[in-house]
């Protein structure tokens, strides 16, 4: 932790186990983070679920900690080995055929014009 009290940055590495958010679960979630005040960063970040994994960076523009409507974000991912399988339990759709792939994704954008 760093900085004054009344608005930390949190920097550093982090490792998870069973992790999840929402309706999403990954078996391992490992990476650098910084968050504080103005900002939420992953970075060098792997995700992985079964046999699938992620390599992702995450960017987002906090506004004294919250998401505002023009706040920028970007999010790159690189997937390795996704098995279909794996994707469908974290989305929760049904695809026709199980297959493996990789694919390199990249976002950015704000909440306003994304949604988000």
């Amino acid at each position: 932790m760093l900085g004054p009290l009344d608005g930390p940055t949190f920097a550093g590495h982090f490792k998870g186990t069973d992790a999840s958010y929402g309706s999403y679960y990954w078996d391992d979630l490992e990476g650098e983070l910084t968050y504080s005040p103005a900002e939420l960063h992953l970075e060098r970040t792997r995700a992985r679920r079964g046999q699938s994994s992620a390599d992702l960076e995450l960017a987002l523009d906090l506004d004294n900690w919250g998401f505002a409507p023009d706040s920028q974000w970007t999010f790159d991912v690189n997937l390795v080995r996704i098995d279909t399988d794996d994707l469908q339990k974290n989305a929760g759709h049904v695809l026709r055929r199980a297959r493996r792939f990789d694919r390199t994704i990249s976002f950015e954008g704000n909440s306003r014009s994304t949604g988000i």
